[in-house]
C-alpha cells in the first residue's frame, strides 16, 4: 500500500482489513491474573474496520459533523482504538490529552480545547458534567462502556444498530469532496515539561507521513505483533498491519508495570516488537536480569519520551534477541521523529561523551528531516533571514523542517 496516497489515516485500517482480515488488530487483558497467564480479548482487523464504521455512522447520525472537535477519554484497549478510527472516519477532530499530566492540567487542557463533545467512559462523563460551565460547547457526548451515570448517549448498541446504515454512510464519505489530507485529524497536547501544555494540531497528512516513515526506517513488515505501552502507537501499527498488544498496566505509571504481565503478553502473542517508555523498560529489563530471562523472539524495541541511560540500554539488549535492536527515537509532540540512534552507538561510543558532561546523544538526523543549529534567541524568529546559523561544535538551538512537522498550536496560540 502506498500510504502517502491516502487522504484519511483511517483508510490504512481499511487496507489492513482487506489484506489481513483475520489477523489480530488489538488485544487487551480482560481479567486479573488467575493462573500462569492472563486472558485477553481480541479483535481482528476486519472486525475493527466494521466496528469503527459503526461508530462513525452512529456519531454522524447523532449530530456530529465534519470538523467537530470530540475529546476522547477512553483507557488503552479495543474501545480506544475503535473510537480513534471511528472518529477519524466521521471526519471529526479527536482531542487527546495524556492523563499522566495530572488532573489539574487535564482539566485546563480540556477547557482550552473547547470541545464540541466528549466520547469517554462514565467517569470521564461525570468529570465533563462537573466542568460543564467551562465547556459551553460540549453538547455531543457519548458514553463508552458501562453507563452508570445518565450522562452522554449510551453507545453499546451502535455496534448492532448501525449495520444497515454503513453502506449509505460509506457512500457519503466517498462523495465528500471537501475532505483532504490537509483536514484536521487530532489535537494532541504537549506534556507541559517546558511550559504550560499546548494543543498541537495534527492533520491527516502528518499521521500518514509518520506511519510511512516509521515503517520504512525500521523495515517493519506486515504480520508482526507489538506489545505497546503507548496507546496512540496502535494508529501506526494498523497502517503497517501489525498487531497491537496492550499489556496489563496503568498507562500513567509505566514504571509500576508488573514485569510478569509484560512477559506474558510477549509470549502469548509471539511479539517481535515493543514500544515503551524508558521507565517501563527499566522495570521489565531489571526483572529479566534478576531472573535470567530472555525474550528471543523480541527483535525490535523502541523507547522514547525521556533520556535513556546506558545501563537501561544494556539491560534491554540482554533480555531480547541476541541480534535484536534497541532504538531511541527523538522528537517532540510538535515534530516526531527528528532523530534516532541504536543502542550499540550509545554503548560503544557516545556514552563516554555523556559521562564528560556533553549531554545525551539523540542520534543522527531522521532521513526525511532537515535541521540547522542556530544561535539561541529569546525573541520570535519570523523569517529565516533573522536566523544565525552556527558552525559545527557551537552550542545553540535546533530548528527542524520536514513533512512530519506540525503547523500550529490551537491553544496557547501566542506560542505559535
Amino acid at each position: 500500500m502506498e500510504l502517502r496516497s491516502l487522504k484519511n489515516i483511517a483508510d490504512s485500517l481499511a487496507w489492513a482489513a482487506t489484506h489481513y482480515p483475520n489477523q489480530i488488530a488489538v488485544a487487551e487483558p480482560k481479567s486479573n491474573r488467575q493462573s500462569s497467564h492472563l486472558s485477553y480479548r481480541t479483535i481482528t482487523f476486519q472486525e475493527l474496520q466494521q466496528r469503527s464504521l459503526q461508530i462513525a455512522a452512529g456519531v454522524r447520525q447523532s449530530g456530529v459533523v465534519p470538523g467537530d472537535k470530540i475529546s476522547l477519554m477512553v483507557p488503552p484497549g479495543i474501545d480506544f482504538v475503535s473510537w480513534v478510527f471511528g472518529l477519524f472516519k466521521a471526519e471529526a477532530t479527536v482531542i487527546l490529552i495524556d492523563p499522566g499530566m495530572g488532573k489539574k492540567n487535564m482539566a485546563r487542557c480540556l477547557a482550552e480545547a473547547n470541545p464540541d463533545g466528549l466520547a469517554g467512559i462514565a467517569l470521564a462523563q461525570a468529570i465533563r458534567w462537573a466542568m460543564r460551565r467551562k465547556l459551553p460547547n460540549c453538547k455531543k457526548n457519548f458514553t463508552v462502556g458501562k453507563r452508570w451515570v445518565p450522562l452522554g448517549q449510551a453507545t453499546q448498541n451502535y455496534f448492532k444498530s448501525q449495520l444497515n446504515g454503513i453502506p449509505s454512510f460509506a457512500a457519503t464519505l466517498k462523495a465528500a469532496a471537501t475532505f483532504s489530507a490537509e483536514s484536521p485529524a487530532a489535537i494532541i497536547f504537549t506534556t507541559g515539561s517546558t511550559g504550560p501544555p499546548k494543543g498541537v494540531l495534527y492533520r491527516h497528512r502528518h499521521f500518514i507521513e509518520q506511519t510511512a516513515q516509521i515503517r520504512d526506517y525500521f523495515a517493519i513488515k506486515p504480520g508482526g505483533a507489538d506489545v505497546s505501552g503507548f496507546p496512540l502507537f496502535a494508529l501506526f501499527n494498523a497502517g503497517m498491519a501489525t498487531s497491537t498488544i496492550f499489556p496489563r498496566m496503568d498507562a500513567t505509571r509505566p514504571a509500576q508495570i508488573v514485569p510478569e504481565d509484560f512477559l506474558d503478553a510477549v509470549r502469548q502473542f509471539s511479539a517481535n516488537q515493543s514500544f515503551g517508555s524508558p521507565a517501563l523498560w527499566n522495570t521489565v529489563a531489571r526483572y529479566c536480569e534478576q531472573k535470567g530471562i530472555r525474550m528471543p523472539g523480541l527483535r525490535r524495541v523502541l523507547t522514547a519520551g525521556a533520556p535513556v541511560p546506558e545501563h537501561v540500554l544494556k539491560r534491554v539488549r540482554n533480555c531480547i534477541a541476541e541480534d535484536g535492536e534497541v532504538h531511541t527515537p527523538y522528537g517532540a509532540t510538535e515534530s516526531l521523529p527528528v532523530a534516532c540512534t541504536e543502542s550499540r552507538q550509545v554503548i560503544d561510543g557516545t556514552w563516554n561523551e555523556t559521562k564528560l558532561g556533553r549531554g545525551i546523544c539523540v542520534g543522527k538526523r531522521w532521513p526525511q528531516m532537515n535541521w540547522k543549529v542556530i544561535e539561541i534567541s529569546d525573541t520570535p524568529l519570523n523569517e529565516m533571514d533573522q536566523v544565525k546559523i552556527l558552525k559545527s561544535g557551537q552550542v545553540g538551538e535546533l530548528i527542524v523542517f520536514g513533512p512530519v512537522v506540525t503547523d500550529c498550536y490551537v491553544t496557547r496560540t501566542d506560542a505559535n
